[in-house]
């Protein structure tokens, strides 16, 4: 495992974007690092002065939890540029695979069960450590061959970076004021609606697919997917489950949610 270096030196060549998250202001793209003469991954986030400590310690866990699993790139280093407000993150760059997002623009075919179940395997020693990574979307997944990686992590700890998920994949405890709730199954939900994507071959839109009750007590409706994927019921149970609007009704982690797609995939009740 590499040793996290925090502002060393770096002399980075940029080679593509790989996404642009304009309202948070976070972006990852591909550059070669002429020190190390390889490709990275590198990720930039705007981060206050105030807020670089708790920056570098998130650094320090996704170190961790690359250090758990090969399915999370390895984090070489980081660097702050106080001018600029800005925190780069240097790591591993999964060369020759496609995002998610990627296979699904260009029609490939996905196992949606083995998808999930891979995706429950590596957040599972997150889960165990009590973080989430809170920010689970297509465009962080890549996969490569019958392997798949979360390429970037987002808010796996308190507060560190600007922004917290994207909307479209976040649980409403993460953009709704519900008091008293704590953001321990956030990754559930996302995994909910990445499900509900590959089944339906679009994310679920609010006001058509779904809709909360005033004064945000629950959902007024959910139509589950109406499975042009041809999937087994009972995963469309277990995605619906995971897109409760209570985070209790959902399931307790990932390893409780691998339980559930496994009985699944055996054809269980």
């Amino acid at each position: 495992m590499y040793d996290l270096a925090f502002d060393k030196p770096f002399k980075l060549k940029y080679l593509k974007t790989i996404y642009a998250n304009e309202s948070n202001e976070s972006y990852f793209y591909e550059a070669f690092d002429d020190v190390e003469k390889r490709k990275v991954g590198v990720k930039v986030v705007t981060v206050q002065q105030k807020d670089l400590e708790a920056a570098k310690v998130e650094a320090s866990v996704i170190h961790k939890f690359a250090g758990l699993t090969t399915q999370i790139p390895a984090l070489y280093g980081t660097h702050y540029d106080a001018r600029m407000g800005k925190f780069y993150l240097i790591m591993q760059l999964i060369e020759q695979g496609k995002t998610l997002r990627e296979v699904q623009q260009s029609g490939g075919m996905i196992d949606v069960i083995d998808l999930l179940l891979k995706l429950c395997d590596i957040l599972i020693p997150i889960h165990q450590s009590k973080y989430q990574h809170r920010d689970l979307k297509p465009e962080n997944i890549m996969i490569k061959g019958r392997s798949v990686y979360l390429i970037d992590f987002n808010l796996s700890a308190a507060i560190p970076f600007k922004g917290e998920g994207t909307r479209k994949y976040q649980a409403p405890e993460q953009h709704r004021d519900m008091k008293g709730i704590g953001l321990d199954r956030v990754d559930l939900f996302a995994l909910g609606i990445i499900g509900y994507e590959l089944i339906q071959g679009k994310a679920p839109n609010f006001g058509i697919d779904y809709s909360a009750f005033p004064g945000e007590a629950g959902w007024e409706f959910f139509n589950p997917p109406s499975n042009e994927a041809m999937v087994p019921p009972k995963l469309i149970d277990v995605i619906m489950r995971c897109l409760s609007y209570a985070p209790k009704a959902r399931y307790g982690d990932a390893r409780e949610l691998k339980q559930a797609i496994m009985q699944v995939r055996r054809g269980g009740h």
